[in-house]
């Protein structure tokens, strides 16, 4: 989890940046499930490592090409970013696991760890957008929808939160309050109820 933080961190404080990454993740998780799954079925295995990041790359080319036709603002703005997406090691290190499951059972559990991080990514760039700029921003065919929520006298103070310092901050408040929760629940677990 902590891993996927510096996606999120180093991206502009805008929930539309935010929504985009995750938008991506899920593409690039599934993707490479079917594409792994593909490898296996046609008997490439030895091969695997390069295709996988081959084909990764590939997909984020495309998707960055389908950003810039729809929103090229956006799509400057996020600059880098979404090869971060597609060579992080949380991403990749959930494809390159051998898979003695079929096909359903990989993609349930790749999505689920990949729900996890958009349910974090969601927060952390709605908090930063709302906070840190007083703003609501959502994707459109049309470029970035943005709504003014605060004026900008009244979160002046809280403007920290949409810099890369303060992204620091709150991913490392987040990820506490998570560990804290995943502390609870193992000690309910454990105490079997």
């Amino acid at each position: 989890m902590a891993a996927m933080c510096s996606l999120f961190i180093v991206a502009p404080g805008r929930f539309a940046s935010g929504l985009v990454i995750i938008i991506a993740l899920a593409l690039f998780t599934v993707m490479g499930t079917l594409f792994c799954h593909f490898l296996k079925f046609i008997k490439m295995n030895e091969m695997k490592s390069v295709l996988l990041i081959a084909f990764v790359v590939f997909m984020v080319m495309l998707f960055r090409q389908i950003l810039i036709l729809t929103m090229p603002s956006l799509a400057l703005s996020m600059s880098f970013i979404l090869f971060l997406a597609a060579v992080s090691t949380y991403v990749i290190s959930f494809m390159f696991t051998p898979e003695e499951n079929t096909l359903l059972v990989d993609l349930k559990k790749n999505s689920l760890h990949i729900a996890k991080v958009s349910v974090y990514g969601f927060f952390v760039s709605l908090v930063r957008d709302v906070f840190g700029y007083g703003t609501f921003t959502f994707i459109s065919f049309n470029g970035v929808i943005e709504k003014v929520i605060f004026p900008e006298d009244k979160i002046s103070f809280m403007s920290f939160i949409a810099s890369i310092p303060g992204g620091f901050i709150l991913c490392a408040l987040i990820l506490v309050v998570y560990m804290l929760i995943l502390k609870k629940i193992d000690v309910i677990k454990r105490a079997g109820l």
